[in-house]
């Protein structure tokens, strides 16, 4: 099936609850992320509308959206915690850094490096309509 969809624009791509685990604590690499989960979960990368990153702090999982063609990222929180916020901030900027950096890795291997979405510079937003979840 992938073989088949290889070159075809998707429109989602979800990404593995252990990708951030990977890039933080065991320092892993755009390459070894390709090579690990491009049969899988970066099949749909190329062309993607929707990257889904879910991210964790602590023992708290939130979620970052990237819209590619509106060049924004939706970082979702059922829970947020203002003393929490600028460690959450670094860890999304670190991880949107290294998305950024894996999806060059991929396009460049797709020999589409001008179509890579230059996700570094994209706006961050935190929605304020988000169903706050309650403790317990």
């Amino acid at each position: 099936m992938y073989e088949e969809r290889r070159g075809t624009p998707s429109r989602l791509c979800f990404l593995p609850t252990q990708m951030q685990v990977g890039v933080e604590k065991y320092g892993y690499s755009p390459e070894k992320l390709l090579n690990n989960y491009r049969s899988s979960f970066l099949r749909n990368a190329y062309g993607s509308k929707k990257v889904y990153l879910p991210l964790k702090d602590g023992t708290h999982w939130y979620l970052a959206v990237v819209l590619t063609e509106s060049k924004q990222v939706h970082l979702v929180d059922s829970a947020p915690m203002t003393d929490r916020n600028g460690n959450r901030m670094k860890v999304v900027g670190r991880m949107m850094a290294f998305l950024h950096d894996l999806f060059e890795k991929l396009y460049s291997e797709l020999e589409k490096m001008n179509e890579a979405p230059n996700i570094r510079n994209f706006q961050l937003i935190i929605p304020d309509k988000v169903p706050i979840q309650e403790n317990g």
